[in-house]
């Protein structure tokens, strides 16, 4: 997320107590400051914490990233991040990496597309659970595993 904002910034005009005009610098402020995140390397930040862990002695549990379709993103950018998410919780699931691993994404899917949150688990944006999905999510860690 950017936040570039300028107090009293015009969008289609130029001040000089107010700065360049918003559609001049759109591109570069906020478009520009917006980093795209591969698979990969959320992969080799995940294998970072699992090495330094093991390192200590320490178990450490993977969890899986959670659905979050929305009405209000755009298709091409949900598109995007969806692909990664699927990789990347694949390996997760599929790595043998982590010491243990909890499904989130399969605790709190809806049956009817495995995208979006299942409604009774989110709390209304789509994104976040609610406390119900919150405690089905808990339900997945298996402590005594460990």
């Amino acid at each position: 997320m950017a936040n570039s904002g300028i107090s009293g910034n015009l969008l289609l005009h130029q001040l000089a107590c107010f700065g360049e005009k918003g559609v001049a610098r759109f591109q570069r402020d906020a478009l520009g400051q917006t980093p795209r995140v591969t698979a990969g390397q959320l992969i080799a930040g995940y294998q970072t914490l699992i090495a330094a862990a093991h390192a200590r002695g320490v178990r450490i549990i993977g969890a899986t990233i959670i659905p979050f379709k929305a009405p209000y993103m755009s298709p091409a950018g949900f598109q995007r991040a969806e692909a990664i998410r699927e990789q990347v919780n694949r390996w997760i699931r599929t790595s043998r990496a982590f010491d243990a691993v909890a499904d989130f994404a399969k605790a709190v899917a809806d049956p009817a597309d495995p995208t979006e949150l299942n409604p009774a688990y989110h709390s209304g944006d789509f994104l976040h659970p609610n406390d119900a999905g919150y405690r089905r999510i808990a339900a997945t860690i298996n402590l005594n595993g460990l």
